[in-house]
């Protein structure tokens, strides 16, 4: 295999679709597929597994953080 030089496409012109490739591609891409078209609401579980992960950092962070925010051993 070669390796890519720039200069191997200096004078390259650009390749031409037929009509039947562009009316194809047009098809292709003009369609929404099935998967975006029907938007349902989320389901109670997933709303109740976000709730828990909150409450879990949220505890965590309560637990982690320190009780005063300046250290008793520093003040004088």
């Amino acid at each position: 295999m070669k390796h890519w030089v720039e200069n191997d496409f200096a004078d390259a012109a650009p390749a031409r679709l037929t009509r039947a490739e562009r009316k194809r591609l047009r098809a292709l891409f003009a369609q929404v597929p099935a998967h975006r078209r029907d938007r349902s609401p989320p389901h109670v579980g997933s709303i109740i597994g976000v709730a828990l992960a909150f409450a879990v950092l949220a505890s965590l962070a309560w637990a982690v953080a320190p009780a005063d925010p300046i250290s008793s051993k520093i003040l004088p």
